[in-house]
């Protein structure tokens, strides 16, 4: 694939590839995504409410700063489905938001509760925010923004996110992606090989992967994923970009 410093304009958030079911206020849902979020957006001196059901009239149980971390992932429920991110104007897209918003289950403090998914972002969660003994054999983690995408039937559709790289004894275990609305998992196998986790889906789509010149490439059935892996070329393209 042509290396890409100059971006589309348009801005298509990449999301799930199948659509997550409409559910009522007291339904579970699936913990998958990162184990812990923090919060992000909050302004200061406001907080995040953790709420007893996702709906933002329901009982609050508790309340999380703007710069607060440790949330415990216990699944996130709603949010636009594929089908509507790639057909819909943005119009559409805030008005469907507004009509189904994502929200995710969380544990924070001992308190668990849902919040507000938009409000969230993969985080970490160290011995001393747990009060637990340090685990030298826990993975490292650390994040840099990038630019990521999506080819479909020969369209590039591009827009910044943030990479987490989870990183074990053997190097990088697991990566993050965060898109502007939803997050995917990659588990690296052996080879080629790649584990494609979505948010919102209960396993996950194997996939086959390649790096070129600080580029990684996903390739999934008839659609390729790609962003930026060096961090040179990331802070590179990040620079180019034009949302």
């Amino acid at each position: 694939m042509n290396k890409r410093f100059s971006f589309q304009l348009s801005r298509l958030i990449y999301s799930i590839a199948a659509a997550l079911l409409l559910t009522a206020e007291s339904a579970s849902a699936t913990a998958d995504g990162p184990d812990f979020y923090q919060v992000t957006g909050v302004a200061n001196g406001d907080v995040l409410n953790i709420r007893s059901h996702p709906n933002p009239h329901a009982e609050k149980l508790g309340e999380i700063p703007p710069d607060g971390t440790c949330l415990r992932n216990l699944g996130c429920q709603g949010g636009l489905t594929f089908q509507e991110f790639t057909e819909l104007s943005k119009a559409r897209q805030a008005a469907r938001l507004k009509e189904n918003p994502r929200w995710c289950r969380i544990e924070y403090q001992g308190v668990t509760g849902w919040v507000a998914g938009r409000y969230l972002q993969e985080g970490t969660c160290d011995s001393m925010a747990t009060g637990r003994a340090p685990d030298l054999r826990e993975p490292r983690s650390d994040s840099f923004q990038t630019v990521c995408g999506v080819i479909i039937d020969r369209k590039t559709h591009s827009y910044l996110c943030t990479v987490t790289e989870i990183k074990g004894n053997n190097g990088v275990e697991r990566t993050a992606l965060r898109f502007p609305d939803q997050e995917i998992q990659l588990v690296w196998g052996k080879g080629k090989q790649v584990d494609v986790l979505f948010e919102g889906l209960a396993s996950a789509t194997p996939a086959t992967y390649s790096t070129d010149e600080g580029e990684t490439d996903l390739f999934i059935e008839d659609k390729t994923y790609f962003y930026y892996s060096d961090r040179g070329m990331a802070a590179k393209a990040v620079e180019h970009f034009k949302p």
